[in-house]
């Protein structure tokens, strides 16, 4: 068992009547794949501050 999930299994959500290991699960299942290809996610602009 990963050291994250170890640490959530004994700890109830604040707000809700479920361990986070459980709401952690849930939450690791929709999550996306990362891209295949490498990208930057920033846009840099040539600009000129105002005097």
């Amino acid at each position: 068992m990963p050291l994250i999930e170890q640490w959530l299994d004994g700890k109830p959500y604040y707000s809700k009547d479920e361990r986070e290991s459980r709401l952690f699960k849930h939450d690791r299942a929709a999550l996306l794949p990362l891209p295949d290809k490498a990208f930057d996610p920033v846009t840099y602009k040539c600009i000129r501050a105002d005097k």
